[in-house]
């Protein structure tokens, strides 16, 4: 008798609707309903199934993909875009449940119906039911609250909405699907956020590619940055930049490493199979100063291009602040050229120029023309005036052929 008992209570368990957490009746509309004063001073929370995901398209560890299926992934990996948190199954692989709240910066609003857009319908910040599923006395109709396109609207059958101004409406709202970024020390999908400090840990390429069919067209970088901070009102030290690269390796004691590091790396050509002309290649294109023409300010010093060594420790066997291989790139090609005759360059400590420099207004700049050409050879300082090497000499110079 005791087990037909046992066997009857379960059936009739398993068939009606439960309350957990209270002596109450469950909400009419709910299977089950969870409260979350289960004892007197006491309060808990649904504790979902803990599982490790492999992957966003593999049910694993579950046999098959579940509709509704919810769990709280423990397991973070990166390269199967998995993060801790809450995943629910749509039937063919793993959805993230976003915080949307908190990412769209959207305000709850309660409606009294199934849809806002019913007739009648009324809006407050306030749920209309209160925990034992009754109606909510504090709920109040709040005619401000109606057609937001910032809030978030709760139906009374917990559905979500969101206001389409455009066809003047409620929609359904659709949670954003995971993107490859999150906010800037957080563990937070970056979601729809468009003003959010992003990060991720792996790298990210850029393929930007531009096919002119007519006419002129002028085409954008692969990365566009336009940065234009607040003006500075105070005086005082404010570091700022534009891009800034930061790039370091480790390498463990005993060991080396038989290629290279490389902070920032331009390559630039004309394309495969290009068969026309390209006025201009910069590989990198500086301009840098005062730009505007209604500037009163001043710059105290400016740079094109800055270089500054560093060795606080350790060993460095070789160090060129600017290095130019000797591969001939054109028709006339110069290791370094400075135009302009308000420029001057100016050298300070040791420089060691091996094929000696060339002064200007001695000829022309033929790669092969040594007019003007001034260098050493063994104790001597030779010159070339644009038909042989001359040896230079305080009062004369002779014949003198390296």
């Amino acid at each position: 008798m005791f087990c037909l008992f046992q066997f009857s209570f379960f059936i009739f368990s398993a068939t009606a609707q439960v309350t957990i957490g209270a002596d109450s009746q469950p909400n009419e509309n709910a299977v089950l309903d969870l409260r979350s004063n289960y004892a007197p001073n006491k309060h808990g929370g649904l504790l979902l199934p803990r599982v490790e995901l492999t992957a966003l398209d593999d049910a694993s560890p579950l046999a098959a993909h579940i509709e509704g299926m919810t769990v709280y992934n423990t397991k973070e990996d990166a390269a199967n875009s998995l993060l801790k948190g809450i995943y629910y199954n749509d039937g063919e692989g793993w959805v993230r449940q976003q915080e949307a709240i908190q990412q769209e910066s959207r305000t709850f609003v309660y409606v009294d119906k199934n849809s806002p857009n019913t007739a009648g319908a009324a809006f407050d910040d306030v749920s209309p039911l209160d925990e034992e599923g009754n109606a909510n006395s504090n709920f109040q109709n709040d005619n401000t609250l109606k057609a937001n396109a910032n809030y978030l609207y709760i139906g009374l059958d917990n559905s979500m909405w969101i206001y389409n101004s455009t066809s003047s409406t409620y929609i359904t709202y659709t949670s954003p699907a995971a993107t490859a970024w999150y906010v800037a020390g957080t563990s937070t999908d970056a979601g729809a956020s468009k003003t959010a400090h992003i990060k991720r840990s792996g790298a990210v390429t850029i393929d930007n590619r531009l096919i002119v069919t007519g006419g002129k067209t002028h085409a954008n970088g692969a990365i566009n940055m336009y940065y234009n901070p607040d003006e500075i009102t105070k005086t005082g030290g404010y570091k700022q930049i534009g891009i800034a690269s930061y790039t370091r390796q480790r390498i463990a004691s005993g060991v080396e490493n038989t290629e290279y590091l490389i902070g920032a790396r331009s390559h630039t050509f004309l394309g495969d199979g290009s068969k026309g002309t390209l006025n201009v290649l910069k590989s990198v294109d500086v301009l840098y100063g005062i730009w505007e023409t209604n500037v009163t300010g001043k710059v105290k010093t400016a740079y094109g291009i800055y270089v500054q060594g560093a060795k606080n420790s350790g060993t460095i066997d070789l160090s060129y602040d600017l290095y130019i291989t000797s591969s001939k790139t054109g028709t006339t090609s110069w290791g370094v050229y400075v135009a302009g005759a308000e420029k001057r360059s100016l050298f300070s400590g040791r420089t060691l120029f091996y094929s000696g420099v060339q002064l200007g207004g001695g000829g022309g700049t033929a790669e092969t023309d040594l007019t003007g050409t001034l260098r050493r050879d063994g104790a001597n300082l030779i010159f070339h005036n644009g038909t042989e090497w001359r040896v230079v000499t305080t009062t004369k110079y002779s014949n003198q052929n390296p």
